[in-house]
């Protein structure tokens, strides 16, 4: 469980945090399933009593039935938000019991953290902004039917707030923690490179999935970690992952990682290859997309300084062996 300098291995630590974070998932899961199965107990217990094919047939319609409630359940807004938030409390209890160290140094810092979130957000609007206009221009994509009416739907703040909750999750996951723990190796690009890998494979399941798409994503990982390096915290981070997703989903109208979203400013349709465009996973998904990474990767390691030294560095808080608090 722990190194020569008799620190938690980061290994272990990232184990502990993501068996933690399933046994919540599976947790949850369970509650959802036996609210929905509870439903249907009458019913089970009618059919229970005629014949064993019938009831067989019967069960394995059922079965089918409550797959697919559960992805309709997936899909809810406002239950994702607070499983994510459930989930996010997690992570932050195994920081805390793990290292004992105040959950500041996971980049959660409060100094300028309101100035990196808008830069974040900033860069985040201009990059998604880029792909729409790519591919108008080039006509391999169509924007119409823009309403800005939905812009204030319950459906739209709803949206707002998941991916608030997304962007909080992921970054805390992804950054927050596991390049945290794995300052204990001394390898930076062990903390850069791994965590980037872990969020792309984290969207294996999702619609669309392949290739192209988890190149993406690794890159996006990369992106937000050298974000955290260079400005010592992952606000900015927060900010650019919030914005991507709900400007690409909910005014874009573009799917998010393969997924559609309910309400929409406008409706997007895609005219040319899917290699380009990324096709049903939507923009991360294609080679476009892989075009303004690089740019913005570009920028960040040419175009990103920070005045004062970052409060998270690759060497700061260790060994985290013994109790710190600055």
């Amino acid at each position: 469980m722990r190194n020569k300098n008799s620190e938690p291995r980061s290994g272990c630590s990232m184990l502990i945090g993501c068996g933690s974070l399933a046994v919540i998932s599976i947790f949850i899961s369970l509650i959802i399933a036996a609210s929905i199965l509870g439903a249907y107990m009458p019913e089970i217990y009618a059919k229970s009593q005629g014949s064993a094919a019938e009831y067989s047939a019967y069960i394995t319609s059922l079965s089918e039935t409550l797959y697919d409630k559960m992805n309709t359940f997936s899909q809810n807004n406002a239950l994702q938000t607070m499983i994510n938030a459930a989930q996010i409390i997690v992570v932050l209890i195994v920081f805390k019991l793990l290292y004992k160290r105040p959950i500041s140094q996971m980049g959660l810092s409060t100094g300028n953290w309101l100035k990196n979130m808008g830069i974040g957000c900033l860069t985040g609007i201009i990059s998604i902004t880029l792909y729409p206009l790519i591919v108008s221009l080039s006509g391999i994509g169509m924007f119409t039917d823009f309403s800005i009416s939905n812009l204030a739907s319950v459906n739209m703040l709803l949206s707002l707030i998941c991916f608030v909750s997304v962007g909080f999750y992921e970054e805390i996951l992804c950054r927050g923690f596991f390049m945290t723990a794995l300052k204990t190796t001394r390898n930076k690009w062990v903390i850069l490179i791994l965590p980037a890998v872990i969020f792309g494979l984290m969207h294996w399941a999702n619609p669309g999935f392949s290739v192209i798409p988890v190149i993406n994503l690794m890159l996006f990982g990369l992106a937000f970690g050298y974000m955290l390096i260079k400005t010592g915290s992952i606000w900015m981070s927060i900010g650019y992952h919030i914005v991507w997703n709900f400007f690409q989903g909910n005014v874009y109208g573009i799917q998010v990682s393969g997924l559609d979203q309910t309400s929409t400013l406008m409706k997007y349709t895609q005219a040319g290859s899917d290699i380009l465009t990324g096709g049903n996973f939507g923009a991360e998904g294609g080679l476009i997309c892989t075009a303004i990474l690089l740019a913005l990767l570009a920028y960040i390691h040419f175009g990103l300084n920070s005045a004062e030294p970052p409060n998270w560095t690759l060497e700061s808080d260790l060994p985290f062996n013994t109790r710190h608090v600055r």
